[in-house]
């Protein structure tokens, strides 16, 4: 399983609070067709059990990230994406809560170092098995 690391839009003055995230508010986690379902579901449950806040960031598609040409390398590789909110991005005055960036290190950390299971191939094409 590959773990991209990436900022993401913090809540900004004026910015759309649907598109933005809030900073100190918890780990911003990837959901959509880039990322893999079950390693993502044990991502969101270790944060839970570690009492670690997330926020979701849902992505119809392509996110932006290394995320999309990993997971379709090859025979596709199985991806999971955390980010840190980021005010005022692609300006000289980029802020980040340093509580975010700790959090984001513990669950990436945690995540690395705990059990995570790749389903069989059969088990991973079928959407009604939990």
């Amino acid at each position: 399983v590959a773990v991209v690391i990436d900022v993401c839009h913090g809540d900004m003055p004026e910015a759309d609070k649907a598109s933005t995230f809030a900073l100190g508010k918890g780990v911003p986690v990837g959901i959509g067709p880039a990322f893999h379902r079950r390693f993502t579901e044990q991502l969101l449950e270790l944060a839970e059990k570690e009492g670690i806040p997330t926020q979701l960031c849902v992505e119809a598609g392509d996110p932006g990230t290394e995320a999309w040409a990993i997971q379709v390398s090859r025979m596709g590789i199985a991806v999971v994406e955390i980010c840190i909110p980021l005010r005022y991005m692609h300006t000289g005055a980029e802020l980040v809560d340093s509580k975010d960036v700790d959090m984001a290190a513990d669950l990436v950390s945690k995540f690395a170092a705990g059990k995570t299971v790749m389903p069989s191939k059969e088990v991973a094409d079928d959407p009604d098995t939990d």
